[in-house]
Formats: structure tokens, C-alpha cells, sequence
């Protein structure tokens, strides 16, 4: 694809960057997953990469969606629930992540501003539960370019479900982590196949770079 493509393909008046939990209990080792002993180092590189995107988004006009996990103190839904005993899972881990009013919950290494949009939901998805997909549509916004965390889970099913409301999506693949690389670039390959245009931080800045910079 030419980038002169992809400049007209994510121009800004037409595309959203979606910043998928960016949040303390994911990222930081002092969150939830972190103090329960899960490697949160593979999420650093990826996390440099969604700041240098949403820079590059704000500086240009691109509008910028926030999305963050946000439980009711009382844990996790039921189904959720009923899986995690099921499969032998810590029940602690998704009891505790990202309880609404708990530190956990805030946002990690990056920060809405005055004026952006910040969905909140209770499930993987962005999409599901949420009017995130009416919210884009009344602003005139047919494109994604979606990045955050993690790969496998919360990233994958936000593209998979942006592309059944028919949403044209490119997932960038650098400004995505997830604790296992192997499962980062298998989920990757997989939406590429099916769901989303696979680009790198560089190509997508590029696109939302003028002809004349």
C-alpha cells in the first residue's frame, strides 16, 4: 500500500485512535497483576509506542478514544466468574482488576485531556455495553486505528467486534502488548487475516504526517 493510501485511508476527519486499557492494574507492577506476580515488563516497549501514537493524533486532530476495564466493587459478572472457577483460574486476579473508585482502575503512562472521550466497560470488547460505536458515528468517524493491551483479550475482541459494526480498522501492531509474546504475535496474525490492516507507530504516523513534513 502507498502512503499517499494510507494518508487518505486515516485522514483525520474520518479516523479515531482507540487507546485500549492503558491502566495501572495491566501495566504497572504495583497493579493488580503485578504484585500478584504476572511479568509486566513486555508491556513497557508497547506503551513508549501508544504515547509517540497519541501525540501524534493529538498534534494533527485526530480525535482520541480512551477505553478502560471499570468493575462494580462487588467483582466481576457472574459468567466471568463461573469461567475463571471453571478453569481453575485466580479468581482474585479478575475480582481485583480495575475496581471502580480504586487506583487500580486509573489510567497508566498516558492520560485523557479536557474534551476526550473516555469509555468505560465491563467486558473484552469496547463495543460491547457501551454506545461507543453510536458515539463515533455521530462524529463522522468510519476508521480505527486501535492499539493498547492486552493483544489476545481486550485488543482482539474490540477489533473483532469494530469490524462487525462495520468500521474500517488497522491495529498497530508495535503499540499492542501482552505478557506472552508468542500469544501477541499469534493474535496479531489472526486479525490480520480476517479483521484489521496490520501497520507499525511509523507507518501510521507517517499517514497522519502532512506531504510537506
Amino acid at each position: 500500500m502507498s502512503q499517499m493510501a494510507l494518508h487518505d485511508w486515516l485522514a483525520a476527519e474520518r479516523t479515531a485512535l482507540c487507546v485500549i486499557d492503558a491502566q495501572v492494574d495491566f501495566i504497572s507492577p504495583q497493579g493488580c497483576l503485578g504484585v500478584l506476580g504476572v511479568d509486566v515488563v513486555p508491556l513497557e516497549q508497547p506503551l513508549t509506542q501508544v504515547q509517540a501514537l497519541l501525540a501524534k493524533a493529538r498534534s494533527t486532530g485526530v480525535p482520541v478514544y480512551f477505553v478502560g476495564l471499570r468493575q462494580p466493587v462487588e467483582g466481576c459478572p457472574a459468567s466471568w466468574q463461573l469461567w475463571m472457577e471453571r478453569t481453575n483460574r485466580a479468581l482474585e486476579i479478575s475480582n481485583g482488576l480495575c475496581r471502580e473508585g480504586s487506583p487500580g482502575a486509573e489510567f497508566y503512562g498516558v492520560q485523557p485531556l479536557t474534551g476526550e472521550t473516555v469509555i468505560w466497560k465491563q467486558r473484552y470488547s469496547a463495543f460491547y455495553g457501551t454506545d461507543l460505536a453510536a458515539q463515533l458515528r455521530n462524529a463522522g468517524i468510519d476508521t480505527l486505528v486501535v492499539c493498547g493491551f492486552t493483544t489476545e483479550c481486550c485488543v482482539d475482541s474490540t477489533v473483532r467486534d469494530a469490524f462487525h459494526q462495520d468500521f474500517s480498522v488497522f491495529i498497530a501492531s508495535d503499540a499492542c502488548g501482552a505478557y506472552d509474546l508468542e500469544q501477541h504475535r499469534h493474535s496479531l496474525d489472526v486479525l490480520a487475516e480476517s479483521f484489521a490492516i496490520r501497520l507499525d507507530t511509523g507507518a501510521i504516523i507517517n499517514a497522519w504526517s502532512t506531504p510537506h513534513e
